[in-house]
């Protein structure tokens, strides 16, 4: 990818690997893929959405819908990027761990930034709710100043319901 001035998006010349790689646009020096489809055409219009870490969400106990799961990644018009779990969502519950380490689980808030993936274009700004099911993390990471609460993952569902009015309009 070439160098352009910081936040201008840079057309991104390499053929994506897969749906990983299609991960530019959510970058602070954002990156676009001149060859991906364009934002037109009938629905439903395929979505990649990373999480903030750039990570794709994929991995789910729920089938993703069709929009989300393309083989070839410059099917996919649109690629959103969630940004981190935003503070005032609900106690789900309080999680115990090894050591008598308590931390509430609150519903994660997700800012998502919807862009077109051929030119990076922001079409629009959106709120993703958490799951709101009991479930703590096998696993935490305890490092000192670090925040001392959870936020539940992106729910599947509500990506649905919310990214709709951009894969079906």
């Amino acid at each position: 990818m070439a160098t352009s001035a910081p936040g201008i998006p840079t057309a991104v010349s390499a053929q994506p690997l897969g749906i990983g790689s299609l991960n530019q646009p959510c970058f602070p020096q954002p990156g676009f893929y001149p060859a991906a489809d364009a934002y037109v055409g009938p629905a439903p219009h395929p979505v990649a959405v990373f999480d903030n870490e750039y990570g794709a969400i994929w991995n789910t106990p729920l089938q993703p819908p069709e929009w989300m799961n393309q083989s070839d990644p410059l099917r996919y018009q649109l690629v959103v990027c969630l940004g981190t779990s935003q503070d005032g969502g609900e106690l789900i519950q309080a999680c115990e761990f090894a050591g008598d380490k308590r931390l509430p689980l609150f519903r994660g808030r997700y800012v998502a930034k919807v862009y077109e993936a051929k030119s990076a274009k922001l079409l629009g700004t959106e709120v993703i709710l958490g799951d709101a099911y009991r479930g703590c993390p096998i696993v935490v990471r305890f490092a000192p100043n670090e925040r001392q609460w959870l936020f539940s993952n992106p729910d599947l569902i509500e990506l649905q319901r919310v990214l709709g009015k951009y894969v079906y309009r």
